[in-house]
């Protein structure tokens, strides 16, 4: 009696644990279409299937699949990513890594001299990724005073 009372928590642990570090079975998934860059891929691919170590191990054609409204297409391996925040940093003065209010300075010029329709009303001048910890001190418009020309106006930061 005293053994089988403790053989069934005992095959319940076993079984939590190999459920836990086994590796899951490869799964089959199926979309309405599916790019790859691959030209091994069929045109008309609508199913993938992942491995047990998480790779992607056949994409192919299933006409009997259960498919998923959607598509799947190549994507970024970045779990975190602000596109939209990176498109802004493209229209901006890049400030990531100025070590002074003087090299600031020289970036905003250079930014200006490079966008001429930088700084009117539809076009405002923006810079990304400054570190007041670097300059020693925050920065105010009041204390800065940067005077920047361009061709179409005279522009104070």
């Amino acid at each position: 009696m005293y053994r089988s009372t403790l053989q069934l928590p005992l095959l319940a642990g076993l079984a939590a644990v190999l459920y836990t570090y086994l590796p899951p079975r490869p799964k089959t998934y199926c979309y309405s279409s599916i790019t790859t860059l691959s030209s091994d891929t069929p045109e008309n691919a609508n199913c993938f299937t992942v491995a047990r170590d998480g790779t992607i191990a056949d994409v192919f054609y299933s006409a009997t699949a259960d498919v998923i409204p959607g598509s799947v297409i190549p994507g970024l391996t970045d779990g975190h990513g602000h596109l939209l925040q990176y498109g802004e940093l493209l229209n901006s003065v890049n400030l990531f890594g100025a070590e002074s209010l003087e090299e600031v300075r020289a970036r905003i010029k250079e930014y200006i001299s490079l966008h001429p329709e930088a700084g009117s009303q539809k076009h405002w001048i923006r810079g990304v990724g400054w570190d007041q910890a670097a300059y020693g001190r925050m920065p105010t418009a009041v204390s800065e005073n940067i005077s920047v020309s361009s061709t179409s106006s005279n522009y104070r930061c």
